[in-house]
Parts: C-alpha cells; structure tokens; sequence
C-alpha cells in the first residue's frame, strides 16, 4: 500500500509540472500573439 501511494504522490507532481509547463507555454504563446498583432 505504501509504494502505490507513493506513485500516486509521483503522478500528482508530474501532472503539476505538465500544468506548469503549459501554463508557461501558453502564456509565451499569448505574448508573442499580442506582438504580432
């Protein structure tokens, strides 16, 4: 039970990071939209 609930912790960080990534590149990709026009 332990190990599962560590891989449920490990999931849950990469699924943040993923979040943070996206948010990043979205918020980049807005910025560059808004120089453009």
């Amino acid at each position: 039970m332990r190990l599962s609930g560590g891989n449920q912790k490990q999931v849950v960080s990469q699924k943040d990071l993923v979040q943070k990534k996206v948010k990043k590149l979205s918020s980049t990709f807005g910025n560059i939209l808004s120089d453009l026009s």
